[in-house]
């Protein structure tokens, strides 16, 4: 937990804090903690984009995506290797985050060119498949992505 506020408040809510949370830290003034969460949800986004198109690009290359995971130690979580994306709201959260992450980023006249792109990913998948689905079921925008392109060939 990312806490924001002057440390007599943050000493004060502590105890709380420590309730809710395994692993509470003052980060500074009002605010600091949200936008540092933000931040992370920026970058988790962003790995599970990367994560998941090169998964795609293993599988499509005729390999077994486990490879990655076997054998370069990447970290691939569940729904990458299948279809399974069921597990909570977590896909529709996530690209809440990251409108609040663009919308901060806009206000401050912060350019965050990478992460409008798997903002991008991240609507399109919300939209096209479902909100409920965990983030792992981005993988299925590559998947939708490559199949136009062999079709169109």
């Amino acid at each position: 937990m990312m806490a924001g506020g002057t440390t007599e408040d943050y000493e004060r809510g502590l105890e709380v804090l420590s309730c809710v949370g395994f692993k509470v830290r003052h980060v500074g003034p009002i605010g600091t903690g949200q936008v540092l969460k933000l931040a992370n949800q920026v970058i988790l986004a962003g790995q599970m984009a990367v994560w998941s198109e090169a998964v795609e690009f293993t599988r499509m290359s005729g390999l077994d995506p486990t490879l990655l995971r076997d054998y370069l130690d990447f970290p691939i979580t569940p729904g990458l290797e299948g279809e399974a994306f069921s597990g909570g709201g977590q896909l529709a959260l996530h690209y809440k985050d990251l409108i609040y992450a663009m919308d901060y980023a806009h206000q401050a006249g912060i350019s965050l060119p990478i992460t409008s792109q798997v903002h991008e990913i991240f609507k399109a998948t919300k939209n096209y498949g479902d909100a409920n689905w965990i983030q792992t079921g981005i993988v299925t925008y590559w998947r939708r992505m490559n199949a136009n392109d062999k079709n169109s060939k």
